[in-house]
């Protein structure tokens, strides 16, 4: 059985063609289409799944890891945060590809996506929480081996829980103050540090300068190390995760910041650890950045997953 996953966010689109093994057969790379709303991009995904299935006929069925907020059940994308849209705000993803493709279509967030990529196949095991770090911050948990659900359906939007609610430094795109996302996600510890530095940089750049030694970089990493430890004890104490595993294009820069976290989150939850061992491994993806592929092909082949 082969099928199509795609990794759906705010900056990129990776779509790859993936066997019920999990390996990837065939996976291309390239920017969002957003500037053409929806349309825009609903072409982009059905060109890019066509030209998949002209190269490996056969693909049986779809899955979409999105950028939230969004309805699995109903495949529905809601103003999503980091798509910039104004009309229509809301989508039916899976009907309108699905019509499109001729072919079924499922849709996960993109965190829920990550986390049952590496339970599949990347040893994330049965208690395990994975943030993605890029354009936004998202959270995607396993509990006792089951996929976290909000109510009603909705997957639970973790970026957006407040750490210092009103915080005007801390401007989210869902439009408040202080999100955990406005602090965390690769594109916001960009504009923070930008704003820090007094001229436009990246997250690379602040890296390879903090890597050489620049106190003002390194320092902007010590912040964001923190601030991870403080979000990461929230999460311990909601989830009690035995893994965290961070994936994304900014956790390439772990080394400048987890060893810091994990001290700070073990600090946090020091009167926890005399009862019960609650600290989570904490590691980068093995999978890198093809978790969004890997679980959306998961959604894919095994459509009841969710059950």
């Amino acid at each position: 059985m082969k099928v199509i996953g795609i990794d759906l966010g705010g900056t990129k689109v990776a779509a790859g063609v993936v066997n019920e093994k999990g390996k990837i057969l065939e996976e291309v790379w390239t920017r969002t289409e957003l500037r053409g709303g929806w349309k825009a991009l609903k072409q982009q995904l059905v060109e890019l799944c066509k030209d998949l299935q002209k190269k490996h006929p056969g693909v049986k069925a779809i899955g979409v890891g999105s950028a939230g907020p969004l309805h699995a059940p109903t495949g529905k994308l809601l103003d999503p945060t980091n798509f910039g849209w104004t009309s229509p705000l809301c989508v039916n993803l899976t009907a309108e590809l699905t019509r499109a493709l001729k072919k079924p279509v499922q849709l996960e967030n993109d965190a829920a996506a990550a986390v049952l990529a590496e339970s599949w196949k990347g040893g994330g095991g049965k208690n395990c929480v994975v943030l993605t770090l890029g354009t936004g911050l998202g959270v995607g948990v396993i509990a006792n081996g089951k996929l976290v659900r909000g109510g009603r359906g909705l997957h639970p939007e973790g970026g957006h829980m407040l750490l210092h609610p009103g915080d005007a430094s801390a401007p989210c795109g869902c439009g408040n103050l202080g999100c955990a996302e406005a602090y965390l996600s690769g594109m916001n510890f960009a504009r923070r540090a930008s704003k820090a530095l007094g001229k436009e940089t990246d997250g690379k750049t602040v890296a390879a300068q903090a890597q050489a030694g620049d106190k003002r970089a390194l320092a902007l990493f010590s912040e964001y190390a923190d601030l991870l430890a403080h979000y990461l004890h929230n999460i311990v104490v909601l989830y009690y995760p035995e893994k965290v595993i961070f994936t994304g294009s900014f956790a390439e820069t772990n080394a400048l910041f987890l060893p810091q976290t994990r001290n700070g989150l073990e600090t946090l939850i020091a009167r926890r650890l005399r009862t019960l061992p609650l600290l989570p491994e904490m590691k980068v993806s093995r999978l890198g950045n093809r978790a969004g592929i890997l679980g959306a092909a998961y959604i894919a082949i095994n459509k009841n997953y969710a059950d």
